[in-house]
């Protein structure tokens, strides 16, 4: 039995969740100013990787689609950045310059390396299962 948390396929598809929205954006803004061949390249190159299968063809996408793919990689963007953010502030809290004795697990460094570990954990697990949910609504849009 493996735990999915640990495994780097499932950090992979977090960080490519996390890169999602910037080259969509881009993809956009490049058809935007004329550059349909490097805009469908990008959305092709995030279709494969992002969502492991070919996506449909970013010119032939309705407008509506477009948007809507956008719209769910910003959600992705910024509910995945809040939960990587919320690891590393958990994991390195008592290394923090104002941690003072009497936060949570104190008064011994241990304890709250413990306390706040324990959400940094909790912050790892949740965040690759979410961001497995939200690829999949990725996937019905795209």
């Amino acid at each position: 039995m493996t735990i999915a948390a640990l495994e780097p396929r499932t950090w992979r598809g977090v960080l490519l969740g996390l890169c999602a929205f910037p080259a969509l954006l881009a993809s956009a803004l490049l058809r935007g100013v004329g550059q349909r061949g490097r805009a469908e390249a990008l959305a092709t190159w995030i279709g494969r990787s992002w969502l492991g299968r070919e996506a449909e063809s970013a010119v032939q996408l309705p407008a509506w689609k477009r948007w809507a793919a956008l719209a769910i990689s910003l959600g992705v963007f910024v509910v995945t950045a809040y939960l990587l953010t919320g690891i590393v502030i958990n994991l390195a809290y008592p290394l923090r310059p104002d941690s003072k004795p009497t936060d949570w697990g104190g008064p011994s460094l241990l304890g709250r390396w413990m306390a706040h570990g324990a959400g940094g954990v909790m912050f790892a697990i949740v965040t690759p299962v979410l961001s497995r949910k939200l690829r999949r609504l990725a996937e019905r849009v795209m």
